[in-house]
């Protein structure tokens, strides 16, 4: 049962940083009337690769897992749902707990 828990965690972290990725992804686009560009950010060649292959990247990781736990190996599913979403979960907590740091201790 905490297997699942853990899982699902990671899950949802994962597809909280999959939504910010694609995000920005998208508003990085959102000026340029003509897509088409292959300097239209102003990011060379393989930056403009690595902004696509990180979603991309994240997707596979999270059927992977999706995968590797329907097949009946959840450690390895949490294991690799738990590489891109633990440094987020620690982001997340680090920000969460300085601001309410400073709205308790704050003037």
């Amino acid at each position: 049962m905490r297997s699942s828990r853990l899982f699902f965690l990671g899950l949802s972290i994962d597809a909280l940083l999959l939504v910010i990725t694609v995000s920005s992804l998208l508003m990085m686009r959102a000026g340029f009337s003509d897509l088409s560009e292959p300097q239209a950010d102003g990011l060379s060649n393989l930056g403009q690769l690595a902004i696509w292959l990180i979603p991309t990247l994240l997707i596979l990781l999270m059927a992977l897992g999706w995968w590797m736990r329907s097949t009946g190996k959840p450690l390895v599913a949490n294991i690799l749902l738990w590489i891109p979403a633990l440094p987020m979960a620690v982001g997340i907590l680090l920000w969460g707990g300085l601001a309410l740091l400073f709205f308790v201790f704050g003037g």
